[in-house]
């Protein structure tokens, strides 16, 4: 008789046991563990969706993406989880994991042009980055979402025919200028001043599936 019910059991047991260290888990680690359900879910916006409104029916508090402190999945730190950058659309892990690690050897990104030079050869296209400023990925590097907007084509076009340059062993001018001449050269921010509050909620809708500055 036991044979006929033991497949079940044993089964049944395995699930409690599981429970037991999900329940376990969130209760005691609630931010560590809804990070990595966040992550879990990634590519499943709808998914995603759900978890946050979770998180903070939880309290624990939703950072936005950020290209100086988020890793490719969600992060957890204290009671706060930070929005995993390959959560952004039409930005692939493997870009995604080079921008991080070029972070951690050379330092934080200190402006749109430092990470646009930086980046360039691990494939970082016109797209991921117009979704980078969307998601608010690039708020810590002191402009704003509308003057990063305006510019970001002109750096990228500048940058890409700079590395073509060096490929084909051509010299230009910002090669042989000196710092101070390289620093006037660089390009300005626009006096366009930033977006609405109900624009950047739409554009972070867009491309990260929750509003992340705002509910």
């Amino acid at each position: 008789d036991f044979a006929k019910y033991a497949f079940n059991k044993s089964h049944a047991a395995a699930y409690g046991v599981v429970a037991y260290q999900t329940a376990y888990l969130k209760y005691y680690y609630a931010a560590e563990f809804m990070a990595a359900m966040l992550t879990s879910v990634m590519d499943i916006s709808t998914k995603v969706a759900e978890y946050v409104y979770s998180c903070r029916s939880m309290g624990i508090e939703i950072l936005p993406p950020d290209i100086n402190e988020g890793e490719s999945g969600f992060s957890a730190k204290g009671n706060s989880i930070r929005y995993g950058l390959t959560a952004i659309k039409n930005v692939g892990k493997n870009i995604i994991d080079g921008i991080v690690e070029e972070r951690e050897k050379h330092g934080k990104y200190t402006d749109l042009e430092d990470f646009i030079t930086r980046t360039a050869n691990l494939g970082v296209n016109k797209r991921a980055i117009e979704n980078f400023i969307k998601a608010g990925a690039f708020d810590s590097l002191n402009a704003t979402r509308k003057q990063m907007m305006m510019v970001y084509i002109q750096i990228l076009d500048g940058v890409n025919k700079e590395n073509k340059d060096a490929w084909e062993g051509q010299m230009s001018i910002f090669d042989m200028a000196d710092d101070s001449t390289k620093e006037k050269y660089k390009v300005k921010m626009p006096d366009v001043g930033e977006y609405t509050v109900d624009q950047k909620l739409a554009f972070e809708k867009e491309v990260i599936g929750i509003y992340a500055s705002g509910h």
